[in-house]
């Protein structure tokens, strides 16, 4: 599964460059954080409701406790991957608005040890937004197998092991 991103549906307003830059600065940031153990850094630049896709299907995380189990249930599985890099590389990134308070970005992420892939690369793309004082994310859809790694924790699982369902807000 490739995630989709209709870059003319989401009215790409100009500034693609600040755009772009504001959403590998968050890969960035996110990415070392995550790989030196830092995983409240990595909670703080999230927001709520979240909504998290992978190839099984999608989550709707709804708070900080939530996020955390599974960001050490992504730790464990890169753990158990022996992953010793972790690199996220923005590929297109917009601002969805002429407001520029919400970027939506598509990005590769790579998962290595000791030089070699531990995971095949996969696309994702990620919904950035301008929340308080700082971009957050607030979705991921990603391309990967939650299987192959864990990014939504076994907590968040119904009892017949699928994800739990998105929860419409209408």
């Amino acid at each position: 599964m490739t995630p989709t991103l209709d870059m003319q549906a989401a009215q790409i307003v100009p500034a693609p460059e600040l755009a772009r830059s504001i959403y590998q600065r968050q890969l960035d940031v996110v990415t070392r954080a995550f790989l030196a153990g830092r995983l409240e850094e990595v909670l703080n630049n999230m927001a709520f409701p979240n909504v998290m896709e992978t190839a099984e299907g999608t989550t709707v995380i709804r708070d900080a406790t939530e996020m955390m189990s599974c960001l050490h249930a992504q730790a464990k599985s890169m753990q158990r991957l022996r992953v010793t890099e972790y690199h996220r590389i923005c590929t297109e990134a917009a601002f969805t608005s002429d407001a520029q308070t919400e970027i939506v970005g598509r990005h590769v992420t790579h998962f290595l040890s000791g030089g070699q892939r531990a995971v095949p690369p996969y696309e994702a793309v990620m919904t950035l937004r301008l929340v308080d004082d700082g971009w957050r994310s607030v979705g991921l859809r990603s391309a990967l197998r939650n299987r192959d790694l864990t990014v939504i924790g076994d907590g968040l699982r119904r009892s017949d092991g699928k994800d739990r369902p998105c929860q419409s807000s209408t």
